[in-house]
C-alpha cells in the first residue's frame, strides 16, 4: 500500500490498491494442510500445525474423525440438534486445552464451501481451527454529498486497535441473512435506526484465506453501500468504536495508502463501485 501518487485519477488508485490489498490479504493453501470435510460435504482447511491436536483427541470426540493423506473427514449425526451439540462439547474441549484462546459465546452457521449447505452451528472463535468459513457484513457508508463514513476502532479492542474501519460491519451471526446481520451491527456500532439510512445494491462477495495464530482464516466479505440520511449522526453504542468521521473519498484513500485503515475495511470500501467512480476533482 505504498504506491501512491497524486498524479493517478482517484479511480485508478482505488482499482490498483484494493489489487495490492487483496493480494496482501490472500495467501495459497499451504501444501501439507488438510482438507476438511463434515458427512462428504467440503467446508475446511486443517493446518498441519493443529493436526496433532485432533489426533490426539479422547475417544468420545476421536471416533469421529478418520484421517486420510490429505483429507479429514468429520461424521455426525443426521440429527442437526446432536450435531450442534458435539460440535459444542468439542469447541469446549478445544478451548480448555488452550487450542482456542477467547471465548466469544456466538454461534456462526458452518457452511460447506459452496455457501449452500449448513451442517451445524459452533462458537465463533472455533471456526479457524478447522478453517471452517465465516461471513462477514460490511456497511461502507457515505453521506449524500459524497462523503465517507469512517469509524475509529476502540484502543481497547485486541485486533486493530485505533485504525479506521466501515461504519458497521461484523460477522454473521447463526440463522441471520447478510441485510438482518449488517442491520444489527449498524444498530449496535452506529446507533442508526432503518430509516436514518438505506442499504444499496451490495458488491460482489470477496474471500480471503490467509493462516492466523489459531489456524486457517477463510472470510467470506459482504459489503453494502450505504446512503445516510441528511442529518443523521451515528453514535456508537457497545464501546466497539472511538469517534466517527466524515472524509473526503480523496481523504478516504490516503488512509487507505498510508496503512491507517483496517485490511477488511480497505477491500469493502476499495470494492465499491460508488466509491472507485467518485469525482476525482
Amino acid at each position: 500500500m505504498q504506491q501512491r501518487s497524486d498524479k493517478f485519477p482517484l479511480c485508478a488508485r482505488a482499482s490498483r490498491l484494493l489489487e495490492n490489498v487483496l493480494a496482501d490479504a490472500s495467501r495459497p493453501e499451504p501444501a501439507d494442510s488438510q482438507l476438511l470435510s463434515i458427512n462428504h460435504h467440503a467446508c475446511g482447511r486443517i493446518l498441519a500445525s493443529r493436526l496433532p491436536f485432533l489426533k490426539s483427541l479422547p475417544e468420545l470426540f476421536a471416533r469421529r474423525f478418520a484421517f486420510s493423506p490429505g483429507r479429514v473427514e468429520l461424521t455426525l449425526s443426521d440429527d442437526l440438534l446432536e450435531r450442534n451439540d458435539f460440535l459444542a462439547r468439542l469447541a469446549s474441549y478445544a478451548y480448555e486445552q488452550g487450542e482456542i484462546r477467547k471465548w466469544r459465546n456466538e454461534l456462526l452457521d458452518i457452511r460447506d464451501f459452496s455457501g449452500t449447505v449448513v451442517l451445524g452451528q459452533a462458537e465463533r472463535t472455533f471456526f479457524r481451527l478447522l478453517g471452517l468459513t465465516t461471513y462477514c457484513v460490511h456497511a461502507a457508508a457515505r453521506s449524500a454529498d459524497g462523503r465517507i463514513f469512517l469509524a475509529r476502532r476502540s484502543r481497547r479492542k485486541s485486533v486493530s486497535p485505533g485504525l479506521w474501519d466501515t461504519l458497521a460491519g461484523g460477522m454473521v451471526s447463526a440463522g441471520e441473512s447478510w441485510e438482518t446481520s449488517l442491520k444489527r451491527e449498524i444498530d449496535e456500532e452506529a446507533g442508526l435506526a432503518a430509516e436514518q439510512f438505506e442499504l444499496l445494491a451490495p458488491a460482489a462477495p470477496v474471500t480471503v484465506l490467509r493462516p492466523v495464530p489459531e489456524g486457517w482464516m477463510r472470510e467470506v466479505s459482504i459489503t453494502y453501500p450505504v446512503l445516510v440520511a441528511d442529518g443523521a449522526e451515528p453514535r456508537n453504542r457497545d464501546g466497539e468504536v472511538e469517534c466517527f468521521e466524515l472524509v473526503s473519498p480523496e481523504e478516504a484513500v490516503q488512509r487507505i495508502e498510508q496503512g491507517k485503515v483496517t485490511v477488511e475495511a480497505s477491500i469493502a470500501l476499495l470494492s465499491l463501485p460508488c466509491f472507485a467512480e467518485q469525482n476525482d476533482s
